[in-house]
């Protein structure tokens, strides 16, 4: 995967190389995982049954680790797994290219503006990544923090009719309750600052800091 090399000055060159080793997808019962409590706790140990939506993911971030090891699993949905590694970082394995693609771009793009807090919101750091094991290595962060950003555009948003804008509004303004003023206000900045709309803003992905999730 790509990995982080310091430059002049201490900038960072980031440049892709791939994994050398292959390993095979170990079974959920025979897993050697161990749930731990993380610094970021971004979500708690997803259920082994979630592997199922993603065969391959264990043995891609094996791969992209050795000689360092997974040390536990962070979290699950349909984008893709979360696992935490023996390094402490985060290692996120994507179910498909498409939000691989727009994740890796948003980070960049973050990377290239060293932007580590939203307003007062930690972002993670990318540390590197693999186009072809769709993996993004990043910096596990603590409470309050935003991320997930594979549902998210660059520079110029979807063509949805007004209609919908309303409906994505309203629908966020009752998921988050009293904080969406604050939830409205990050997403209003990623958009002014560096150009990323960040349509999966939710309570899943924008942690407050005073819950683990809400």
């Amino acid at each position: 995967g790509a990995r982080l090399a310091a430059g002049a000055r201490g900038e960072a060159a980031m440049t892709e190389v791939e994994p050398t080793c292959d390993s095979g997808t170990r079974p959920c019962s025979q897993s050697s995982h161990r749930s731990t409590t993380v610094e970021n706790e971004l979500t708690p140990n997803a259920p082994c049954a979630m592997s199922f939506l993603h065969p391959g993911a264990e043995s891609a971030a094996v791969e992209y680790l050795t000689p360092d090891t997974i040390r536990a699993t962070l979290g699950a949905g349909i984008d893709g797994i979360v696992y935490s590694s023996s390094r402490a970082t985060a290692i996120k394995v994507h179910a498909q290219e498409p939000g691989f693609n727009k994740e890796l771009a948003v980070y960049q793009r973050l990377a290239e503006h060293r932007v580590r807090h939203v307003d007062r919101f930690a972002v993670p750091e990318l540390l590197g990544f693999s186009r072809r094991l769709r993996i993004i290595e990043m910096s596990i962060v603590r409470p309050p923090y935003v991320l997930d950003f594979a549902s998210s555009y660059l520079d110029q948003p979807p063509d949805f009719p007004s209609e919908h804008w309303e409906h994505w509004q309203q629908q966020r303004a009752e998921e988050f309750g009293d904080d969406w003023p604050t939830a409205l206000s990050l997403y209003a900045t990623m958009r002014r600052r560096w150009g990323v709309y960040h349509l999966d803003l939710s309570p899943r992905n924008v942690n407050f800091g005073d819950t683990l999730a809400r």
